[in-house]
């Protein structure tokens, strides 16, 4: 697919938002957590995006037509993407192994069995939880919840109930249902809740680019005020402004996440649309050099910031650095680590069958 330099740097900023920004705010704790989780609109803006793309490489992929999907085709489809997802992160998991092995006092006298690991951490959907140390593994969450979303996309776009429906109503819809999923209790119930909820935002990305007509018609700015009512209508009936703590929120997501990621979006949407010199002042930052890393290898730099983090506060408080020393030395490891790892983000498998989607890491 031809690269879109616009989504590529949409996609760019927001991977050095996450590594950057928000994981040094949280992991280094610079200021308080609830100050910093009013900035975490982050993941499901990276899903629109996801979704987004999708739907451009659906349209030159089958050239607008869409064909019923074939058992065959969906399964070259998982193929394909799942390696482009698992390859870099089975490299990413085998180097934490090792480090974890061969290098116990980074876990502080840790002693964990090598088969343990090797089952804990190679498996996706457990990404070394019960088997990490420091920071390896804080972020490795998004990966298993990228993969049910990446395999739900083909089948969910199929479905299309409502034609031209009130994205207003949409939103009040989809926060009631995430209040009320957000308050059940059911077996794997943490990341079916993180896959639903981040495949709603996918699949806006998606309708964003296949109806750029209704969308012009969309106000935002009512978007943004509703979502902002709805959320202090939660937040005041249930009493408690902790509430807007919004990385209690996001892990599992819930109705008052949901709002809040909308009212980000409607913000962003509304300055896109509307306000000409920020769209012109975007487009030149896909030109810096300084971006082209989080461009190029976005998906590796994200894997392996674990590792940067990590090394950077074992070193830090090795040599008593200041914390900001500290977050900028993770930054260039993340950085460079990821740089190094990213050919593995090329490898390929391909079945020989035409596919009819997929979305970009």
């Amino acid at each position: 697919m031809k690269r879109i330099q616009n989504l590529d740097t949409v996609r760019g900023m927001l991977m050095l938002y996450i590594v950057g920004i928000i994981h040094g705010l949280f992991w280094l704790n610079l200021i308080p957590q609830w100050a910093s989780s009013l900035m975490l609109f982050e993941m499901p803006s990276i899903f629109i995006v996801s979704g987004y793309a999708y739907s451009l490489y659906e349209n030159s992929t089958c050239n607008g037509n869409r064909n019923p999907l074939s058992v065959k085709a969906y399964c070259s489809f998982l193929v394909a993407r799942f390696t482009r997802i698992l390859v870099p992160y089975a490299v990413y998991a085998m180097t934490c192994i090792a480090l974890i092995y061969f290098f116990p006092w980074i876990g502080k006298g840790n002693d964990y069995a090598l088969n343990d690991l090797i089952v804990g951490w190679m498996n996706p959907a457990n990404y070394g939880e019960g088997f990490s140390v420091g920071y390896l593994n804080y972020h490795l969450w998004f990966v298993p919840v990228f993969l049910i979303v990446t395999a739900a996309m083909p089948l969910a776009t199929r479905f299309r109930p409502f034609k031209n429906p009130s994205l207003l109503f949409l939103v009040v819809g989809v926060a009631i249902a995430e209040v009320a999923i957000s308050k059940a209790h059911f077996p794997g119930q943490e990341i079916i809740k993180q896959a639903v909820f981040y495949l709603v935002f996918s699949l806006l990305g998606y309708y964003m680019a296949r109806a750029n007509e209704y969308f012009s018609r969309v106000n935002f700015g009512q978007v943004a005020i509703v979502a902002a009512i709805l959320l202090m209508m939660i937040v005041i009936a249930e009493g408690n402004f902790h509430a807007l703590n919004m990385h209690v929120n996001k892990f599992p997501p819930n109705g008052i996440f949901f709002l809040f990621s909308c009212l980000w979006v409607s913000l962003f949407l509304i300055l896109w649309v509307k306000v000409p010199w920020f769209l012109e002042t975007f487009k030149k930052l896909g030109d810096g050099i300084w971006l082209r890393p989080f461009i190029t290898a976005g998906y590796s730099i994200y894997l392996w910031q674990g590792i940067g983090y990590t090394v950077a506060v074992q070193v830090g408080m090795a040599a008593h650095l200041p914390k900001l020393a500290m977050w900028l030395l993770a930054l260039g490891i993340s950085v460079g680590l990821g740089l190094l790892a990213a050919p593995a983000e090329r490898v390929r498998l391909n079945l020989k069958v035409p596919i009819p989607a997929v979305s970009a890491t």
